[in-house]
């Protein structure tokens, strides 16, 4: 599975990795060992993920291992965008390994159970599209700007054994067209 996903997305390039060591607390840090480190060309705030989607970024490097910051920590958070409708908002951790909180997702828009949510790449860490997660609740109160959502994360990290470190993408993708961007006309 791995494979076929690396293969799939060529402007990308992929180290695999195998996890050495897991700590993941019912609430707190949430953090997975890789045995890939700076030796092998890993480094802070890579993307990590495997064919289901995103697993987290890395958070601390040595020279033959790494700590990856898993989704699910209640300090990792990633910028998405609702795959039905581009609502934007960012995944946060919880600190549990199943659950994670949609966040600044705009009381207007459109987010609903069972919405699948995917990188945007605007956060300059993930590249755009990679899966996070789906919303599984969501909550409009009458007042404020936000809404309210929990997510249960596309990978469970407590199964992992083998994972892929994005060691680069092209960012261009990323940019928007010069045609569409705003104060430009076609």
């Amino acid at each position: 599975k791995l494979l076929a996903f690396a293969e799939h997305s060529a402007a990308r390039r992929y180290l695999g990795a195998r996890v050495i060591g897991v700590r993941l607390g019912t609430v707190g840090r949430q953090l997975l060992t890789i045995d890939r480190g700076a030796d092998d060309g890993v480094a802070r705030m890579m993307p990590v993920v495997v064919g289901e989607g995103v697993v987290g970024r890395v958070h601390q490097v040595a020279g033959h291992s790494a700590d990856v910051l898993v989704v699910t920590d209640s300090n990792s958070a990633v910028a998405v965008r609702v795959d039905r409708t581009r609502a934007r908002g960012n995944v946060r951790g919880m600190g549990k390994p199943d659950l994670c909180n949609l966040e600044y997702a705009l009381r207007t828009e459109d987010v609903m159970e069972g919405d699948v949510l995917v990188t945007s790449g605007t956060d300059g860490v993930f590249p755009r599209g990679l899966p996070v997660g789906k919303v599984t609740q969501v909550a409009r109160e009458k007042h404020g700007l936000f809404q309210d959502a929990r997510v249960v994360p596309a990978v469970d990290v407590t199964r992992l054994e083998e994972v892929l470190v994005v060691t680069s993408f092209e960012r261009s993708d990323e940019v928007m067209p010069a045609a569409y961007a705003p104060g430009t006309r076609p």
